[in-house]
């Protein structure tokens, strides 16, 4: 897994899913820039963020079903946006006190 993949796991999991302004900021401090992204491209990266976590997790075919047969969204209609937010908060991160599905210390967040 990136730490790309790590940080905003942590900001989003951090900012218990309020996130275009922390994620802007994570992004700026990653790539040391001061371009502000747009949803559309904060969409974009997390497509990418979903896909790096669900190919390092443990069982990456619980995390498909997890991602797209959600109980969360059975009944609600909810943006692509708001889908993979809440997919990211709910990863588990460690069990019995170590780290699993590709997560691992990282300096700096």
């Amino acid at each position: 897994m990136t730490d790309r993949t790590l940080g905003l796991i942590h900001i989003i999991k951090h900012e218990n899913g309020y996130s275009d302004i922390p994620i802007n900021k994570f992004l700026m401090d990653y790539y040391d820039t001061d371009y502000p992204y747009s949803r559309s491209e904060i969409d974009k990266i997390l497509r990418a963020v979903c896909v790096d976590y669900i190919e390092t997790a443990d069982n990456p075919i619980q995390e498909m079903r997890r991602y797209f047969n959600g109980e969360v969204f059975s009944y609600v209609d909810v943006s692509e946006h708001e889908r993979m937010i809440q997919f990211l908060m709910s990863t588990q991160v460690k069990s019995d006190e170590k780290y699993i599905n590709g997560f691992r210390e990282m300096k700096g967040v």
